[in-house]
């Protein structure tokens, strides 16, 4: 007998330490797979601290988790129609016009409760058209919301001028609290932003509507043959969405306490990267919640970063629409993966 043992046993010892190499190396590739992209962020964290002495400080990270209050209840929204396999965008124009309507409102009647419930309604009513055009309709949700979005930005544009309007002195207070207040030391527009996120996540993770929106976002025919009103729940995404257009308008509006007539024109590549960054979110594939708030972030960061680093805005698009290419090749290979049972 060898010294070493016999050549089987080398054999199974070769095949033991190959098999444990393989096992190392798919475990670092899950690893990376569920938390590339959260690490992603933590990574650019530091890069941004190690050039910028202000960057990590409490008061800066309050400052952009203000600055994303509005663009995270939107790319919730979005959430929820991705999640059913829809498209929408034409949310930065909408919630330009959105902010129009129920601005005039609160200045012609100081009700909150009129002013909150026109523009959730507006917002509402807007999904249900999207909705029931690209649902029942059976019209490409791309060109809808893209269509819709440039029919309500005339519009807007039509009503203004293009100028932009101020809050009046005597502005509803809840209203300007909203956007300025703080509540226990926390901007109210966070803690808004917080509460969505939550309840979002609440609802597609572990409610049976999230489930079949869900179903509907993989196999929309294999949903449909297994009971689930596709139609319905494709048009009640879209109305969730126009109801946080309608929040989210709020938020922006009271937070520069002026309406933009252009106001959210600029936040459509976030809420694309945002929603589609949320569905390579720990590797689940599937948009959700607090996926989409990370995404959101990410994105809030890069462009703080970049101000705080003095870089020309113009770069700011080039990095845009360079990370929305990325989440949509990430979010691409994570279906193709899917599909295939990996």
């Amino acid at each position: 007998m060898s010294l070493f043992g016999s050549k089987d046993q080398g054999k199974s010892g070769a095949v033991a330490l190959k098999s444990l190499g393989n096992a190392m190396v798919a475990n670092r590739t899950m690893l990376l797979k569920r938390y590339g992209t959260p690490l992603f962020a933590l990574i650019l964290c530091l890069v941004f601290a190690i050039f910028s002495e202000n960057f990590l400080t409490s008061r800066n990270i309050l400052t952009v988790l203000r600055q994303m209050a509005a663009l995270v209840v939107l790319s919730e929204g979005f959430t929820f129609v991705k999640a059913v396999g829809g498209f929408d965008v034409g949310q930065g124009n909408t919630i330009g016009f959105i902010n129009m309507i129920w601005f005039y409102v609160m200045v012609g009647t100081g009700s909150f409760p009129m002013t909150m419930g026109t523009a959730l309604l507006v917002g509402g009513a807007i999904g249900l058209l999207n909705g029931w055009l690209t649902s029942y309709l059976k019209l490409p949700d791309y060109i809808i919301t893209l269509s819709t979005g440039t029919v309500f930005q005339g519009i807007k544009l039509l009503m203004t001028g293009g100028t932009p309007i101020t809050f009046p002195d005597d502005a509803n207070k809840i209203i300007v609290f909203m956007g300025q207040g703080k509540i226990a030391g926390v901007w109210c527009s966070v803690v808004i932003m917080f509460a969505v996120v939550i309840l979002t996540h609440w609802v597609l993770k572990k409610t049976k509507m999230g489930r079949r929106m869900y179903a509907i976002g993989g196999n929309m025919v294999a949903a449909k043959y297994s009971g689930i009103n596709v139609e319905w729940y494709r048009c009640l995404a879209f109305i969730i969405n126009g109801v946080l257009m309608g929040l989210a308008s709020v938020l922006s509006t009271a937070r520069l306490l002026s309406a933009q007539p252009l106001g959210g024109a600029d936040m459509q590549m976030d809420i694309l990267a945002a929603g589609f960054l949320s569905g390579t979110m720990f590797g689940e594939g599937e948009a959700t919640g607090w996926g989409t708030f990370v995404g959101a972030f990410i994105m809030t960061m890069i462009i703080n970063g970049m101000t705080m680093l003095r870089f020309a805005y113009y770069y700011q698009y080039i990095v845009k629409g360079a990370i929305v290419i990325l989440a949509i090749l990430m979010s691409s290979m994570q279906d193709t993966k899917l599909q295939r049972g990996a």
